[in-house]
C-alpha cells in the first residue's frame, strides 16, 4: 500500500485506541489486512504511540532521544524515518483536533517510552529535567485491566 494519506494513518490509530488490549502482534496482522505491507505495519504499532506522546509531552519540556534501538538489532535515528517523521505530523495534527482522553491513553502507553515517562513524572521530575535513555523497542504488552484501574485510581490528566 502506498502510504501518503491520512486516511491511512486513521484506519491505524483507530485500530490502536479501539483495541488497547490487543497485543502489537495483532494489531500488526490487523494492518496487513488492511493491506499494509508487513514492515510499515510494524513500524506504524510502534511509531504512531511514540509520536503521540513526544507531541504532547514535547511542549511541557520533556527531552526524548533522537533514536530507538529495536530488538533486531538496529538504530533508527527518528527524524530521518519518513514514517516516523509522518507520524509526528499526523499526530501532532490530531492532537491539535482534539482526542478523548480514554482514545489518547490507549495509544501512548503503547509507546517504548511511555513507562519511563511516566514513572519520572510520577516521582516529582520536573519535565525538563527528565532524561531518556533510546527506547528500546520491543513487543510490550499490556495486560486486560491495567488501562482501567489506572484511570480509576488517578485522573486522566496525573497518567504522565
Amino acid at each position: 500500500m502506498d502510504f501518503n494519506t491520512s486516511g491511512e494513518f486513521q484506519g491505524a490509530l483507530e485500530l490502536l485506541q479501539d483495541y488497547p488490549f490487543q497485543s502489537n502482534e495483532a494489531l500488526t496482522a490487523a494492518l496487513e489486512a488492511l493491506e499494509f505491507d508487513a514492515e510499515t505495519a510494524e513500524l506504524l504499532v510502534t511509531f504512531l504511540p511514540m509520536a503521540f506522546l513526544r507531541c504532547l509531552l514535547l511542549p511541557r519540556g520533556v527531552q526524548f532521544p533522537p533514536t530507538c534501538e529495536f530488538a533486531a538489532g538496529w538504530t533508527a535515528v527518528l527524524d530521518q524515518e519518513p514514517l516516523f517523521v509522518r507520524s509526528m505530523r499526523f499526530a501532532q495534527a490530531r492532537l491539535a483536533e482534539g482526542m478523548a482522553a480514554q482514545h489518547l491513553q490507549a495509544v501512548i502507553r503503547r509507546s517504548p517510552e511511555f513507562a519511563e515517562v511516566n514513572q519520572q513524572l510520577q516521582d516529582d521530575v520536573p519535565p525538563e529535567e527528565i532524561e531518556l535513555p533510546p527506547a528500546q523497542v520491543g513487543f510490550q504488552e499490556l495486560e486486560p485491566g491495567d488501562l482501567e484501574e489506572e484511570l480509576e485510581a488517578r485522573p486522566w490528566w496525573k497518567l504522565w
